[in-house]
């Protein structure tokens, strides 16, 4: 996944923001578990299942627009409450997934 780092245009919250991650992140564990990620079958090419590419392009609930991320889960359940969770404005649209 490609590092993301704030530019000068962004806000002074923004910027304290990666200011502070980039000091805890010396600190960080490595995770060794299995996450789960559903993802539409379009998007599930192998080269970006994990990329980060689609939350940078629109956006996420947890990124904004151009930051990379990639949303996951520790177990099945979960997953399905942050999908319902992303579909919110309205009818969740039944489509094929691919879980990983």
């Amino acid at each position: 996944m490609k590092k993301a780092s704030a530019v000068p245009n962004d806000p002074p919250e923004v910027l304290e923001l990666f200011s502070s991650i980039a000091a805890l992140s010396s600190k960080a564990n490595a995770f060794d578990g299995v996450v789960v990620r559903s993802v539409a079958i379009q998007y599930a090419k192998q080269n970006d299942f994990f990329s980060g590419a689609g939350a940078a392009k629109t956006g996420g609930r947890f990124n904004p627009i151009g930051l990379q991320a990639v949303y996951a889960s520790l177990d099945y359940e979960l997953n399905n409450c942050q999908n319902e969770r992303a579909n919110r404005s309205g009818p969740a649209k039944v489509q094929e997934q691919v879980l990983a």
